[in-house]
């Protein structure tokens, strides 16, 4: 039976790919909702990645509220459907308190987890794991991650060459069950609860490079290679920050393997490949409504649109 909206949780969710404009374009529908904002972003999470994930400010966190920013100890290790959890029981708890959810990130799949939930799949086989080591060794990353996209080209959508757990998990998925891990996912959709109302932004090509440019070089003004030296320092470059675009590129020209500058280079190139992956994957989705702008201009344009359709919106659910 499916349940009526007006029992549903409304949230609003803001996606797209990394330097578009998200995070302004929240603080202002935020402002003008009373809105708690909770992070989508699969690396804001964690502690002393702030600078390098793009994690709001603490001044914005003192503003609007913020959940999932700068919560957990980078030596976790935090999976999609953990995150998820806890962001849909944050979810309905800020429901309880009379405001709206708002959901913000790039994490396609951790979107999807929060939104429609993950499967319960297998749990990890230790031989398998120690045979995709050896054949990491032996092979390289690139042959793997062939492998993957020959058997799942949905999900190798998310998963770069320092993608390792991603990569790892999905092959493991694959040899014990079959099945693609692609598949678990959509074979797990839950009964929703959750009635979101998605936003995707974009921006032009040739301007969306240039704005990640602008954004690396803006992070590494504001301390990245003093906050990847300090990871280095406390708990050398744990996974979650590995598995991150920059820190490892970070941490090789601090230890003298290659320039600063070819660091910088390789980490707005990576940055380049990462956002495109992610449109590929928000583009999928048929729920998100998309809006393209232009200019410095832009978060202020997309906030009002996003603000009039969901305020029409309301006026329908409510009969007004």
């Amino acid at each position: 039976m499916t349940t009526p909206v007006a029992d549903l949780l409304r949230i609003l969710v803001i996606v797209g790919p990394t330097a578009v404009g998200k995070s302004e374009t929240a603080l202002i529908v935020a402002r003008e909702l009373d809105c708690e904002i909770v992070s989508a972003d699969s690396r804001q999470v964690y502690r002393g990645l702030e600078i390098g994930s793009g994690a709001p400010t603490p001044e914005e966190r003192a503003e609007i509220v913020h959940h999932l920013v700068a919560t957990d100890s980078p030596d976790c290790r935090i999976t999609a459907g953990d995150f998820a959890r806890r962001a849909r029981s944050i979810v309905e708890e800020i429901a309880t308190r009379g405001k709206l959810p708002l959901l913000v990130g790039g994490s396609g799949l951790y979107i999807k987890a929060i939104i429609d939930g993950l499967a319960e799949t297998p749990p990890s086989d230790l031989n398998i794991g120690r045979s995709l080591q050896e054949e990491l060794a032996s092979r390289g990353v690139k042959a793997l991650l062939a492998e993957l996209q020959e058997i799942d080209p949905e999900y190798s959508i998310l998963v770069g060459e320092r993608d390792l757990k991603r990569l790892f998990r999905a092959l493991e998925v694959w040899r014990i069950t079959g099945k693609r891990l692609s598949d678990w996912h959509k074979d797990s959709r839950q009964p929703a609860w959750i009635e979101p109302l998605i936003y995707g932004l974009e921006r032009p090509l040739l301007e969306r490079r240039e704005m990640i440019r602008n954004r690396v070089h803006s992070m590494i003004k504001h301390g990245w290679i003093a906050e990847t030296r300090e990871l280095m320092h406390t708990t050398g470059i744990p996974a979650a920050a590995a598995e991150a675009v920059g820190y490892g590129q970070i941490a090789r020209a601090i230890a003298g393997e290659i320039s600063f500058e070819q660091a910088i280079e390789e980490t707005i190139i990576a940055t380049q490949q990462f956002a495109k992956r992610q449109m590929t994957w928000f583009r999928a989705d048929k729920r998100i409504i998309w809006l393209t702008g232009s200019g410095p201009s832009a978060s202020h344009q997309w906030a009002e649109e996003i603000l009039n359709g969901y305020r029409r919106l309301a006026e329908i659910e409510t009969g007004i």
